[in-house]
């Protein structure tokens, strides 16, 4: 009996454990100022990536689907076109690019961001075939992928010579 009592007390406590809701799963808080950061610092590795003229590094910044538009080249859409763009620029011996933004703003879920800032690039000019410099703003839009940052959109205009930066 009194194992019966013991078993019957058993199940009951089961049973009540299992009709308990469940707790709510504690999400892990986005931490903005940190995805922030890690944007800076892919920004600052595809700058230099871009100097060394590595390729592969350079356009794996990018998300499969990104569209781009940069002066001269129009809009690239997708990694083929992207990487196409990339090896045709890196062609250019005088080929320089710097770029910072000056602000980094994420979604409060922290899955999506955007930039702005500027940018400067020298390159050869085809009439002259001297080196000559565009400088302009940007806008870019990332996705986050697992544990980080890539390119999803961005737009850069070039300020012509004599109008200020």
């Amino acid at each position: 009996m009194a194992v019966l009592r013991l078993s019957l007390l058993g199940c009951a406590a089961l049973l009540l454990a299992a009709c308990q809701p469940k707790s709510a799963t504690v999400d892990t808080p986005v931490d903005l100022a940190r995805d922030a950061d890690a944007i800076r610092g892919a920004e600052a590795d595809r700058m230099e990536e871009m100097n060394d003229r590595d390729l592969d590094h350079a356009a794996a910044h990018y998300a499969p689907t990104a569209s781009i538009a940069w002066p001269g080249a129009g809009v690239v859409r997708g990694t083929a076109q992207i990487r196409s763009a990339l090896a045709q620029t890196f062609q250019d011996p005088a080929f320089a690019v710097d770029f910072r933004a000056d602000r980094i703003s994420v979604a409060k879920d922290g899955d999506v961001a955007w930039a702005t800032g500027g940018y400067s690039v020298t390159r050869t000019d085809p009439a002259t075939h001297k080196p000559m410099v565009v400088k302009g703003p940007f806008v870019e839009t990332f996705v986050k992928k697992e544990d980080h940052w890539l390119i999803a959109a961005g737009v850069s205009s070039a300020v012509p010579a004599g109008t200020g930066d």
